[in-house]
């Protein structure tokens, strides 16, 4: 019978386990890569303002209406007056 075991601890069922010889034991825990991530994460936050913006510079290219911008520049109200209306 193989008897190349090893005794690790496991924390999340707060018990012995049997597992191989070659088996890691306790490591470096996962706190690097949380930063790692939660960096990454405000990283790309960083581009959110510009996508939600506003378009700018409409024109109409063909059709009828009117493009109007709220003073606080949170809405855009495009008013179509003919069937087709191409910006």
């Amino acid at each position: 019978m193989n008897k190349t075991y090893a005794l690790v601890w496991n924390q999340a069922t707060g018990c012995w386990n049997v597992t191989s010889e070659g088996t890691r034991r306790r490591g470096k825990s996962g706190r690097g890569t949380l930063l790692a991530v939660a960096g990454a994460s405000l990283l790309g936050l960083l581009g959110l303002p510009e996508a939600f913006a506003l378009p700018s510079d409409g024109k109409i290219i063909n059709g009828q209406g009117g493009m109007h911008t709220s003073t606080d520049g949170k809405h855009l109200t495009i008013d179509q007056q003919s069937q087709k209306l191409i910006t």
